[in-house]
């Protein structure tokens, strides 16, 4: 009879023959397992801890230059993807045949129930059709006036803030405050206005202050640790989506060919938004640098055929059927907002190298401070004091 350690050793062996046979399973008929690789990797989470610890989206910016526009990534075997042509058959042509992933959907159940990001198929098409004659141009104007209220409310509230904390410390160079705070109050007021009918009070009322709350530990689990652990596990063990459990249930179906690359039922496919939107090879060599001049100079724009099929050639938005459907509403905010704050304050670096890191959403952060939060610092000064 064998002894407890020769038993362990023999179970584990036997788990690392099946995970070993799966893969090699796994890459049969597919040409995924061809692709280029970034040259390092770790020997237990293969590239994905460097894709999700490395800020700014750099991992897959710098891997997207030098080895293309599809690569592979070793730890669950992803396709990594920014071509526009792939990205428009998966994202309009062929959108619900690429559903999302029995990691992403089950924590979209959970941040905005069974909605039109979760839905798919039918359901995904039904949900749309009702809900985007709400966010029509003309629709949109219509909204104008809750969303002034609403950028002049934060202004308000924001002026007695600074005034309030000037008095106190008394700074020649303004008061610190962290921006994304406050155009988060903005952005939740007219959500609660123009969606719900439901004034938030500018963050202040007992609802905005819970769903402050809950955001913020959402957004600082996923940018820790076990943020990163938790979807691998799911992946590893994906006899866990079968459990009896409501917020995990059955996934669709990835089967199809993109161009000349063969994938197979089941290939997990990461669509990088940031490295996209950052892309040398599109973009010239200036692609991260901020230059909105690019937009409005002749030629300054990269030809048709290399950029995505989103809002101006970008894909911050997604693109086709799974397009954000609010997307006008928050290019309207974002502007009425913006200026709205910068008619009535002067905003000064403090100075913080911020960085960026994928939790729910894309989250800043300053360096060597993430236990801080998420935040943007600003000097911020009151024009008409």
């Amino acid at each position: 009879m064998a002894t407890s350690l020769e038993a362990k050793l023999i179970a584990a062996v036997a788990v690392l023959a099946y995970v070993v046979y799966k893969r090699w399973l796994s890459q049969q008929g597919s040409d995924v397992g061809r692709l280029k690789k970034p040259a390092k990797s770790h020997w237990l989470w293969g590239h994905e801890y460097d894709a999700w610890a490395i800020p700014d989206g750099q991992f897959y910016v710098k891997n997207i230059n030098e080895l293309g526009q599809a690569f592979t990534m070793k730890g669950g075997l992803f396709l990594a993807l920014t071509d526009p042509a792939a990205i428009t058959h998966m994202f309009s042509k062929r959108p619900y045949e690429y559903t999302k992933s029995q990691i992403i959907r089950p924590l979209i159940e959970r941040l905005l129930g069974k909605s039109l990001p979760w839905a798919e198929g039918e359901q995904h098409r039904r949900q749309r059709q009702m809900l985007a004659p709400v966010f029509t141009n003309e629709n949109v104007k219509r909204m104008d006036e809750e969303i002034h209220r609403a950028a002049d409310k934060v202004v308000e509230v924001l002026r007695e803030h600074v005034h309030a904390e000037q008095k106190a410390g008394e700074k020649d160079k303004g008061v610190e405050v962290n921006v994304l705070d406050w155009c988060s109050r903005a952005t939740l007021d007219i959500i609660g206005s123009v969606g719900f009918g439901h004034d938030f009070q500018c963050g202040t009322s007992e609802e905005a202050k819970a769903i402050a709350r809950s955001w913020k530990e959402l957004i600082s689990v996923g940018l820790q640790f076990p943020g990163f652990v938790a979807p691998l596990v799911i992946r590893a063990f994906p006899f866990i989506t079968d459990l009896p459990v409501e917020a995990i249930q059955a996934q669709g179906e990835i089967k199809t060919i993109i161009n000349s690359i063969r994938v197979k039922k089941g290939q997990l496919i990461n669509v990088p938004t940031i490295a996209i939107n950052r892309n040398a090879a599109v973009w010239g060599p200036d692609a991260e640098v901020f230059r909105p001049e690019r937009f409005l100079e002749v030629g300054g724009m990269p030809a048709p055929s290399t950029l995505t099929q989103g809002w101006s050639g970008i894909f911050s938005f997604l693109e086709g059927p799974r397009i954000c459907i609010g997307f006008r509403l928050a290019l309207f905010e974002y502007k009425v907002i913006m200026t709205t704050l910068l008619k009535n304050f002067e905003f000064v670096d403090t100075g913080a190298k911020i960085a960026t890191q994928f939790s729910s959403t894309l989250q800043p952060f300053v360096e060597g401070r993430k236990e801080d939060g998420v935040q943007i610092p600003l000097f911020v000064k009151d024009l008409h004091q």
